[in-house]
């Protein structure tokens, strides 16, 4: 398998109040709605905070939650935006900070239920380590899609409790279902058959 390197795959995103509208601004970013919430990432990561809300992942930042499970409770949903992709590790971590810095957090007085003001990790300058996250972002992706697949591939399976029922001195495996009020036997295979 070939690993394709695509330093762009990083993203900027906000999380949006829509019963809060603007504008709301910081530089050139204009937002129409008030921002709750400001993430940098790669994939499908920008859900992650609505897999935490409803209790799919561990909850990282309180605060962020329970902003979405508030506009949840009332039949809203968070308005989740891009606000630039094709980034680079370093240059989402610039405009990620930027946002975050100009828009404050919550803990501060600012508008946002970030943690921290600013990102505080270290730009990546190395290529060697940009490129082993890269990597193991791909692999998470993939690991992700098969799981789901492995998940489909279960449900579709029969339904059912496995029985043995002998015929003269031969046993043959069936799989018993119920259908209503009913047991329904359905033929699945010689005992000791590899087929």
């Amino acid at each position: 398998m070939t690993i394709k390197y695509d330093p762009r795959k990083f993203y900027v995103y906000a999380y949006l109040n829509p019963l809060q509208p603007g504008p709301y601004s910081v530089g050139s970013v204009t937002f129409n709605y008030r921002p709750f919430y400001i993430g940098k990432g790669t994939g499908d990561r920008l859900e992650d905070h609505l897999r935490e809300a409803n209790g799919l992942i561990p909850i990282t930042n309180k605060q962020k939650v329970d902003a979405v499970l508030s506009l949840m409770e009332r039949g809203d949903s968070p308005l989740i935006v891009k606000v630039r992709e094709n980034l680079t590790h370093p240059e989402a971590l610039a405009l990620e900070k930027q946002l975050i810095d100009g828009f404050g957090i919550a803990l501060q007085g600012g508008l946002l239920s970030n943690i921290y003001l600013g990102n505080t990790a270290q730009t990546w300058n190395s290529d060697l380590i940009t490129f082993i996250y890269m990597v193991l972002s791909n692999e998470q992706d993939r690991l992700s899609h098969a799981a789901n697949d492995l998940e489909n591939q279960i449900l579709d399976l029969p339904k059912g409790c496995p029985q043995v029922k002998r015929r003269g001195n031969k046993e043959y495996l069936y799989l018993a279902t119920r259908v209503k009020d009913k047991i329904k036997f359905v033929y699945a295979g010689k005992c000791g058959s590899t087929n």
